[in-house]
C-alpha cells in the first residue's frame, strides 16, 4: 500500500493517546510517566478486549512489566482455549465423521 506523503505522518501523530502513564488494565503500582517507546499494539488491544472487557486506544503507553505480564497472560489463556476447544471437538457427538468413499 502506498501513502502519499502528505498523509503518511497523520495516524501516528493525532491518534496516539495524550496520556503518557500506562494505560494496561491490570497495571499494578502507582502509574508514573512511561519514558520508554512501548506502545500497544492492534492485536494487544484485541487481546485486551477479550480478557478484560476494556478497549484501550492502539498505540497508549505500556509499561515494560505489563508487557510481559500481558504476554504471559495472553500465552496462557491460548493454552487453556487450545485444550478446551480439543476437549470439545473430542466430546462433540454432532462431529460428522468423513466418509471417504463419497469423496471418490
Amino acid at each position: 500500500m502506498w501513502i502519499c506523503y502528505r498523509h503518511r505522518h497523520t495516524p501516528r501523530k493525532f491518534w496516539r493517546s495524550a496520556k503518557v502513564t500506562c494505560q494496561y488494565p491490570d497495571h499494578d503500582g502507582v502509574r508514573k510517566r512511561i519514558q520508554g517507546r512501548d506502545v500497544i499494539t492492534l492485536h494487544m488491544s484485541q487481546d485486551i478486549q477479550k480478557l478484560f472487557g476494556v478497549i484501550i486506544l492502539v498505540e497508549s503507553a505500556l509499561c515494560v512489566p505489563c508487557r510481559k505480564k500481558h504476554k504471559k497472560e495472553v500465552d496462557d489463556s491460548e493454552s487453556w482455549l487450545r485444550q478446551e476447544e480439543s476437549e470439545k471437538n473430542l466430546r462433540s457427538p454432532e462431529t460428522p465423521l468423513l466418509n471417504t468413499r463419497q469423496l471418490r
